[in-house]
């Protein structure tokens, strides 16, 4: 592989890792919003939901910013699965309008454009 695709892995990975990051940021700052009203609050009615609509969104949020963080560090390391989690990870980022589309497309386009070299090395 090219010195130029070595550039465009790491910028990937780097940019995979800071979505992730994004994602883990969004967890505290959800779950610090919830908490501040929950303790706000002194009813036990509304401490419940707020406290469970609360915990669904930041185990969302934890679950999902895992792909991100796993490819990105898959594609700083150079894995040799690393394709696979950067790929999965795009397809998880394309509806997290405008970042998310922007490193999914980036994504996509480095992949194929190597594989795309790839192919025409064979031939």
């Amino acid at each position: 592989m090219g010195a130029q695709f070595e550039h465009h892995r790491r910028t990937m990975g780097a940019l995979h890792l800071a979505l992730g990051a994004a994602n883990l940021l969004a967890l505290l700052i959800v779950a610090g919003i919830f908490g501040g009203v929950v303790s706000i609050t002194g009813e036990p009615f509304v401490t419940e939901v707020l406290g469970t609509i609360g915990g669904v969104v930041a185990v969302i949020l934890l679950i999902s910013a895992f792909p991100f963080v796993l490819a990105g560090y898959a594609l700083r390391q150079d894995e040799t699965w690393a394709r696979t989690a950067a790929l999965v990870s795009a397809i998880l980022a394309l509806p997290a309008l405008p970042l998310g589309t922007g490193v999914a497309v980036y994504t996509f386009w480095v992949l194929t454009e190597d594989l795309d070299r790839s192919v025409q090395n064979t031939t």
